[in-house]
């Protein structure tokens, strides 16, 4: 037992001096090739070093190969393909198709050259092709779901920390036990460095790996107990990324929006909206981590038919609980600004009494500033004032004689024009609208367009007739002159 202790410290102790050391001579050399973070509305303004995977990965493949030749050579292996990839992404920014492909032949890879008889599912008594086919699409998904919880300070470096520590501690000896270990050390030197005030991020290469680490290890862990629930407790460690990857997906999704493209809407943004700092909503986060990691622990040892599934429901029903209660927050608050927004555009915009429309020969604009009113009011109602009065001084600049103004339902406001060109003015009215949401902070999304900023003409004119149809609290008629 002595030896063994000895042999678990220096390994822990090899693998996060060698991390520490390297994070703080790449925060350096990053700084002295500039390479940063681009400024974004993900950021905050602010611009860090990245490549923080860099001395991650270094330290766990040097002191691996120390080790155990064997898994670690398959890990880097199978890894390469994420890692340059990643590594090009953090200096020259790669498109999102190349990165995604990095990701199926890094996870292809793995599951080839692994051995099948030792694959997790296999243990589990999952037929060979469902095992195969779950594990690739789950070391995939880890993939995305860490790399979309990378948004503030700390958060995937915690969650890699902790999950990797409760895989350490609930599987049987051997080398995986010993690579775990390794990459425990790791994390835990570069959270120092990446604890909020971040001086350095993991970029792509290092929150993306991150998720492909905890997979490969997660679909080839060896429990301790075969016996216990170790499938449900290995859906735990998973279950805040994964869930924040589904909501996330089914809102870009929603939007006609590619899932791809980066938004200001994942659980920890709305910590934030709701009052939280950086810094709370990183300890709320990683308390939800935390409790997921003791779940896994505790299921991972319990045999019993019949407190198993009952301890599942009781956990599962623990964290939506959590879960929920931020989305309900958020919601009463958005309810709290609407009661207000009514008061507040009407104060600053004078609408039509009626709009006559023209559907054979239109065009319109819709804004809705919805999404805005959500971040808005983390800073009062008078900056909530300050920005729709912004706001209808851009509009009346671009309102001529022949343009109408009318709201939709509570938050939406149109501009429309029978039979005169307005697209001249839809494309300024677009660039000044987004200028705007820079201005306030409040950027929806990494493309150069506004959220929530849609055109229609007689091409779309099916979906703009439902839409002033459904828009029951509209403070005007609608006009058909037309059809």
């Amino acid at each position: 037992m002595e030896q063994v202790l000895t042999h678990y410290t220096h390994t822990l102790a090899l693998s996060f001096g060698f991390c520490l050391i390297g994070t703080y001579l790449t925060v350096h050399l990053a700084k002295r090739f500039d390479i940063y973070s681009p400024i974004d509305f993900r950021r905050n303004g602010r611009q860090i070093p990245l490549l923080g995977g860099v001395p991650i990965f270094i330290s766990i493949f040097s002191v691996g190969f120390l080790f155990d030749t064997n898994y670690t050579l398959l890990v880097f292996l199978s890894a390469l393909p994420l890692l340059v990839a990643g590594f090009w992404d953090d200096i020259k920014e790669l498109p999102a198709k190349p990165k995604f492909l990095a990701q199926l032949m890094a996870a292809a890879i793995f599951l080839i050259v692994y051995p099948r008889e030792e694959l997790f599912l296999i243990q589990q008594g999952f037929p060979a092709f469902w095992a195969y086919t779950l594990s690739f699409f789950w070391i995939v998904g880890l993939c995305n779901a860490v790399n979309f919880i990378d948004g503030i300070d700390g958060q995937a470096t915690s969650y890699g920390l902790l999950v990797l520590g409760a895989l350490f501690l609930s599987s049987s000896p051997g080398s995986t036990n010993d690579f775990l270990l390794i990459a425990v050390g790791a994390y835990a030197a570069f959270l120092a460095f990446n604890f909020p005030p971040a001086s350095i991020f993991l970029g792509d290469i290092g929150s993306i790996s991150t998720g492909f680490l905890i997979g490969i290890v997660q679909v080839s862990f060896a429990p301790k107990n075969p016996e216990a629930f170790n499938v449900l407790g290995i859906l735990f460690l998973a279950s805040l990324p994964l869930t924040d990857l589904i909501l996330s997906v089914a809102r870009r999704l929603s939007k006609s929006l590619t899932p791809f493209v980066g938004d200001k809407d994942h659980i920890h943004h709305k910590l934030q909206k709701v009052g939280f700092s950086r810094f709370s909503s990183l300890g709320i986060s990683s308390g939800v981590v935390l409790f997921c990691a003791l779940s896994h622990f505790t299921l991972t040892r319990i045999t019993d038919s019949m407190i198993g599934p009952l301890l599942g429901v009781l956990f599962t029903t623990a964290l939506m609980s959590v879960l929920g209660f931020v989305y309900y927050i958020e919601f009463q608050l958005g309810n709290q600004v609407s009661r207000y927004s009514k008061t507040v555009i009407h104060k600053h915009l004078a609408f039509d009494t009626t709009l006559n429309i023209d559907y054979s020969n239109y065009q319109a604009i819709l804004i809705d500033l919805f999404p805005y009113y959500k971040e808005l009011q983390r800073h009062g109602f008078p900056t909530v004032d300050k920005f729709i009065h912004e706001f209808s001084v851009i509009l009346n600049k671009y309102r001529d004689s022949c343009t109408q103004l009318g709201g939709v339902g509570t938050y939406s406001v149109i501009l429309v024009n029978s039979g005169v060109n307005i697209n001249l003015k839809r494309k300024g009215l677009e660039k000044e609208f987004f200028g705007l949401t820079e201005k306030f902070g409040v950027v929806k999304n990494s493309t150069r367009r506004p959220d929530g900023f849609y055109y229609y003409n007689r091409r779309n004119k099916k979906q703009f007739q439902r839409i002033m149809n459904w828009s029951k609290n509209s403070p005007q008629k609608t006009m058909k002159t037309a059809s």
